[in-house]
């Protein structure tokens, strides 16, 4: 990304800072709600909430890294204290940043350092060491949303590049580019960076920059082909939930890490403006599901139209109710401290027996368990659902709550769409009583993907990081759009955190939010939305490109569907909803017992079903963006502008792909394990299913950055 995107009509103010052509004062473009303040000009300190810290009143506060004979970490900054929600605030820090370049010679190799960080969201991470006779504890990183400039120089590349970057900072310290660009390249020498961060609802995030050259020292020029500095500047966008439903959190600044860059370079912070505007609560959406499984009676007569969530709609029409949904629905809206009064169905207590008479279906649906057949390992395991019954294309309203490890395996898919012989197979499959085509017709299932149209949502491990979490909106095996939603935390935080799904089809949009309840008690809300606009434009371009390669396409490397060939003539008009989980539920879970025949005590920690899972083999997929060294190609002089590279969205890109592996074509993530779990009930127990909803029950809010 390289344009220059402002910050609305408070961004017009950073424009023009840059209309002289000598350095322009500083004008910050957050001038209302200051909540923090600093200039180096007016100021002998700098105040950090651990204490003030001296400046140097020539260039400002140094942004020192630790010492080469120091035995310390590098230092964390903590400037503001939010001490609300990021959901409830508009959050825009904005300042100056002076880069003294005194360094003569570069790296005959391409180096990379980074010469500032900004984080918001940020949350402090620390360990503790416990000795005989004291435990030492001490912050080792700040978890959070970067901001990061980053310089990459080398003789080799002719000159340094600048390479802006936001990016997300775990608790391991790992860090994940959301996105990137390259500006490049130029040469060494001092320069000015003015920088303006928008952190909106704890959603959407955005950087402008300004980078604003001195006078290039005498000889330098002539040692590097690229053009001096003048006025740069790029803007950077993305969205994530990410440290959404902390209660507080922090803004954070960073040491410099350019030992291996260009060890003579000192970086000065100069100016720093932090704002923040409240968020009108009644405006912001509550973290729970529409569907509260509470019905009250219209007009108080046993026959009326129901009322769901005390909305009146005498004509929305219910669908499916499973039986588990009600329960599920107040657990959801009271939470986990409160388990005396609620228990979620899939929550129950381990090793409890459940009875082979419950059902597992209620009429509205097909299911098929391909674990129900007697042949050895089949090529697709788990089980789906198809509803019956055509649904319409819009106003249609799914809620599906689920365990967070459970939610990894399932997938569900809105407007699906097979030829009609297949959707007779899975009749005949589905059919009470054994019979020669029932079983004709689950071999035929049990080990060939379906060809099906749809739009597929869900949850899983994103592909730059196993640990993070994203939910996607999917279609013909490309994601159309995700977002990170949290990291994934151990087996228990997986075992024992609620998630809701809910998917509304509006017609002209799909709209797709999770709501997480974790372990802890916190609760986050996410959403995404596609407009089902290029559903039809991305089918009548693959016809008319005439690509005879896109007609015949790869089956899903995670779920039993396969795009359906666009040349399909017997293709199913009607559209229904399907859901699938890669876990089969077992009728009745056996207890333990030890060998005396009592009930087993089971302690042991759950098996973590990552923890020999390698990072994605670099044979399927090349090196993402979070690499410290960018390996692509760098540019030429001509490029210095915007140079962009191949990781500008920060997505993975498809290399080789031996063995025919599957991989995802927009993301390349290979197939990988699910995590193992458990289903005390039925997925399909807990789903909700509402036709004619005129109006969205939820949406993204705030709203997405226009590019």
């Amino acid at each position: 990304m390289g344009s220059a995107i402002c910050l609305g009509d408070k961004a017009g103010r950073l424009a023009n800072i840059c209309v002289g052509r000598g350095l322009p004062e500083f004008v910050p473009p957050n001038t209302d709600e200051v909540s923090y303040q600093f200039n180096y000009t007016k100021s002998d300190d700098i105040c950090f909430a651990s204490g003030d810290c001296a400046i140097n009143p020539s260039h400002g506060f140094a942004l020192d890294p630790p010492k080469a004979n120091e035995r310390r970490t590098a230092k964390w900054y903590t400037v503001y204290e939010c001490d609300r929600s990021p959901t409830y605030l508009r959050l825009l820090v904005s300042g100056r940043v002076h880069v003294r370049c005194s360094d003569k010679n570069l790296p005959p190799v391409a180096a990379s350092g980074s010469a500032i960080k900004i984080c918001t969201r940020g949350c402090p991470i620390y360990e503790s060491l416990r000795t005989s006779h004291f435990t030492h504890t001490a912050q080792v990183v700040t978890s959070g949303v970067f901001f990061s400039l980053a310089l990459v120089a080398g003789t080799d590349q002719g000159g340094l590049f600048l390479c802006p970057r936001l990016a997300l900072v775990m608790e391991s310290g790992a860090e994940v580019a959301l996105v990137d660009d390259r500006l490049g390249p130029v040469q060494p020498q001092s320069f000015y960076v003015d920088f303006a961060i928008l952190d909106d609802g704890g959603r959407n995030v955005q950087i402008d920059l300004i980078f604003r050259g001195e006078p290039a020292e005498a000889g330098t020029a002539k040692e590097f082909d690229g053009p001096p500095i003048r006025t740069l500047r790029t803007c950077l966008q993305d969205y994530t939930a990410f440290h959404g439903h902390l209660q507080s959190s922090n803004i954070s600044l960073g040491t410099t890490d350019l030992e291996q860059v260009l060890p003579e370079t000192t970086v000065h912070l100069q100016h720093l403006v932090v704002s923040e505007e409240l968020i009108d609560e009644e405006r912001v959406p509550l973290a729970q599901p529409y569907y509260s499984g509470a019905k009250n009676i219209e007009n108080g007569t046993s026959g009326s139209q129901p009322n769901l969530q005390g909305v009146a709609a005498p004509s929305m029409k219910l669908l499916h109710e499973g039986v588990d949904a009600r329960s599920a629905a107040v657990f959801a809206a009271l939470g986990v401290g409160f388990s005396a009064f609620s228990e979620h169905p899939q929550l129950a207590a381990r090793n409890k027996a459940l009875t082979p008479v419950e059902p597992n279906e209620d009429g509205f649906w097909h299911h098929i368990s391909y674990e129900d057949n007697d042949a050895k390992d089949p090529r697709l395991s788990g089980e789906f659902w198809l509803s019956k019954e055509p649904v319409d294309k819009k106003n249609l309203y799914l809620n599906c709550s689920s365990t967070l490890a459970q939610a990894l395996t399932m997938c569900i898919v809105f407007r699906f769409g097979c030829p009609q012989d297949y959707l007779h197979l899975i009749e005949q499959a589905a059919a009470e009583g054994p019979s020669a085509e029932k079983k004709e017709a689950s071999f035929v299932l049990r080990e060939w993907h379906i060809p099906a149209n749809g739009v597929v949502v869900g949850i899983e491990p994103d592909p730059r990081h196993r640990h993070l979490l994203r939910m996607f909106i999917e279609h013909r095996n490309e994601i159309k759009d995700d977002m990170v939603v949290c990291e994934r935390g151990d087996m228990s935080h997986m075992h024992d955190s609620i998630v809701n799904q809910e998917i509304y089809d509006a017609g002209i949009a799909i709209i797709y939010r999770i709501t997480l309840l974790h372990k802890d008690g916190g609760r986050q809300s996410a959403v995404i939305q596609w407009n089902t606009d290029e559903l039809e434009e991305a089918n009548l371009d693959i016809l008319r490109s005439g690509n005879n390669f896109r007609l015949v396409e790869e089956p899903s490397p995670r779920f039993p569907i396969s795009p359906c060939p666009l040349t399909q003539t017997n293709l199913s008009a009607e559209s229904r909803i399907f859901i699938y989980s890669a876990e089969a539920f077992q009728t009745t879970v056996a207890t333990p017992r030890d060998s005396s025949g009592s009930p087993a005590q089971v302690d042991a920690p759950a098996e973590d079903p990552y923890a020999n899972l390698a990072h994605y083999s670099p044979g399927a997929v090349s090196a993402g963006p979070g690499d410290s060294i960018y390996h692509s190609d760098l540019g030429t002089a001509e490029d210095w502008q915007s140079a962009k590279g191949g990781y500008s969205e920060g997505e993975m890109e498809t290399g080789p792909n031996p063995g025919d592996r599957l991989v995802r074509t927009r993301t390349g993530a290979a197939s990988f394990d699910e995590p193992s779990v458990e289903w005390k009930r039925p997925v399909i127990q807990s789903v909700v299913l509402l036709s004619k909803m005129q109006d969205p029950p939820f949406n993204c809010f705030p709203s997405s950055l226009s590019p």
